[in-house]
């Protein structure tokens, strides 16, 4: 496949609650059975191979359809491996519409991070000298 021209959209300042500073997107997060809709920023992991990882909390919130436990994915983190609980949603990112899933640790409290398995159908630019991250867009070259 060809690069071609892109523009920006929908830029997020990084968090700059954490030192360095850490990128973000913009998610909103559908549930399967209800459409109950709740919007993240989110921090980008590129080392968390997962999709979208929540809180106890947020799970909880959007977890209509768990999947049963032999579904759950393990990954290795740097403490070890952890097995995480996941459940089906839908993900609208920059108004494109993504079927994708929810997980949090079996054991543990979680966070909320975008793995890469949700970047890999996003096109995401870091702009690190403005501390910005955006999606792209494919540009008639006009």
């Amino acid at each position: 496949m060809a690069l071609g021209l892109y523009r920006t959209r929908n830029c997020v300042d990084y968090d700059r609650t954490v030192v360095p500073n850490r990128p973000t997107i913009e998610v909103t997060v559908e549930a399967p059975i209800s459409r109950s809709r709740i919007s993240f920023e989110a921090p980008i992991d590129t080392g968390f191979s997962g999709y979208l990882l929540l809180s106890q909390e947020q799970y909880s919130r959007l977890s209509e359809s768990e999947l049963p436990s032999d579904h759950f994915l393990t990954y290795n983190t740097v403490m070890g491996r952890v097995q995480l609980r996941r459940s089906p949603v839908g993900l609208e990112v920059n108004g494109k519409r993504l079927s994708s899933f929810v997980e949090t640790p079996v054991a543990g409290l979680g966070k909320l991070l975008v793995g890469r398995r949700v970047l890999a159908g996003l096109r995401v630019a870091l702009l690190g000298p403005e501390t910005k991250s955006c999606l792209l867009e494919e540009s008639s070259g006009k």
